[in-house]
């Protein structure tokens, strides 16, 4: 991180794999960027990151007092709106980086268990967001009440199903059966 040398690119992870974007692409937007390298599953609906279709999970690089480098917990972004560069030293994850070797991971099991989605249009973005939640009640060891999971959906609109069966879905994680993303 004390890196004083200036590089003309950045340097970001997305689902694991390093990538190295320099010039104009640095300047996209990450849902672009991610639609342009075959990986569909987040869409964009609104482009004003009003919708939540978009949510994507983001993490940075933080040097802790031990001068130990370690990831920050992740974040939700709305990935339309979001220019390339802020995600330098970063790491993202995906609806596509969520599945853990052709399986369904814990939210994704949950959200097909309580018909949490329908159109499939913001399902990637709620699956997103709640994943977020996830790992970040794990890591705190705390359980997922109905109003923690109404917190973490602000900004994620599903017209289709209703709210109903995705909080379902939340307050019935087993976060003992959640893999981490780290």
């Amino acid at each position: 991180m004390a890196d004083s040398k200036i590089r003309n690119e950045i340097h970001v992870f997305i689902n694991g794999v390093e990538h190295r974007i320099g010039g104009e692409k640095a300047f996209l937007p990450l849902a672009q960027y991610l639609r342009n390298h075959s990986l569909p599953g987040t869409k964009v609906v609104c482009a004003e990151g009003d919708c939540g279709a978009c949510t994507v999970l983001a993490s940075k690089l933080q040097q802790n007092p031990e001068k130990e480098i370690q990831w920050s917990s992740f974040q939700t972004i709305n990935s339309c709106i979001a220019p390339m560069y802020l995600f330098d030293l970063g790491s993202l994850v995906t609806v596509e980086g969520l599945e853990t070797q052709e399986e369904l991971n814990e939210v994704q099991e949950k959200m097909r268990a309580f018909h949490g989605g329908q159109c499939g249009y913001c399902t990637p973005g709620m699956v997103c967001a709640l994943s977020a939640l996830a790992e970040n009640s794990q890591c705190a060891g705390k359980s997922i009440s109905e109003k923690k999971a109404r917190n973490h959906l602000t900004g994620n609109l599903c017209r289709c199903t209703g709210y109903e069966p995705i909080l379902q879905a939340a307050t019935n994680l087993d976060l003992s059966k959640w893999k981490s993303l780290k």
